[in-house]
This record gives structure tokens, C-alpha cells and sequence, in this order.
């Protein structure tokens, strides 16, 4: 839960920290959704629907994460490198004008879709 003055530079911030401590433990390159808005107990589903529909509803917090991953030293596997995140969505709701939710949810390297058209 993120103070409202924090805003898009407070959620950045939060995944961020996220990927940062999470490092190599969950086999990199990333993907990575991220929630923002909504409850408390909404906000995680949010972030696993950005995954899954693989979209983007805000495209100025995507840049500020995408500069901001940059910095992260770490590449594929933890070993040292450029390249820690594949793909970032981002899926938004409407909260409460007093707080600002937001949940990370990591899919390792191997994070596959499918489609199937009759």
C-alpha cells in the first residue's frame, strides 16, 4: 500500500524493489504485471491479469519502469548481464483517492501463452 503522494514514481519505485530483491531466485528474464488500484485484496489479482491479457494501460508508468530496470545488474539466470525482464503489463482499477495499492507478479523465463482459434 503506497501513500497517494507517491504516485506512478512510488509504484515504479515499489517494482523496482521488487525485482531487486528478487534477483535470480525466479530464473530471469522476467515477466513481470503489475496492479495498481482497486483493494487491498484485489490488487494482487490485478497485477496476474496484466500477465495474462499481456496488456498495457498505462504507458508512462511503463516507461518509468522500463528506465528503471535498467539498473538492476543483473541478466538471465542472476548472472550478471543487461537484460533481467522480458515484458512488463500494466492493468489498472479504480481505489479509494486515500491510498494506492499495487502487487508485482513475477512469471519466470519459461511464461508461455497460447491461443486457439475454430
Amino acid at each position: 500500500m503506497l501513500a497517494p503522494a507517491a504516485g506512478r514514481e512510488g509504484v515504479a519505485d515499489f517494482v523496482f524493489e521488487t525485482l531487486k530483491n528478487a534477483g535470480g531466485k525466479g530464473c530471469p528474464p522476467y515477466f513481470v504485471g503489475v496492479g495498481v488500484g482497486g483493494t487491498f485484496d484485489s490488487v494482487a489479482t490485478l497485477a496476474k491479469k496484466a500477465l495474462l491479457e499481456q496488456v498495457c494501460e498505462d504507458k508512462e508508468l511503463l516507461e518509468m519502469i522500463n528506465e528503471k530496470i535498467k539498473d538492476l545488474g543483473f541478466g538471465v539466470l542472476g548472472f550478471p548481464g543487461i537484460c533481467p525482464v522480458k515484458a512488463v503489463y500494466v492493468k489498472k482499477a479504480p481505489t479509494h483517492i486515500a491510498m494506492i495499492p499495487a502487487a508485482v507478479a513475477l512469471n519466470c523465463h519459461s511464461f508461455r501463452t497460447g491461443k486457439i482459434e475454430l
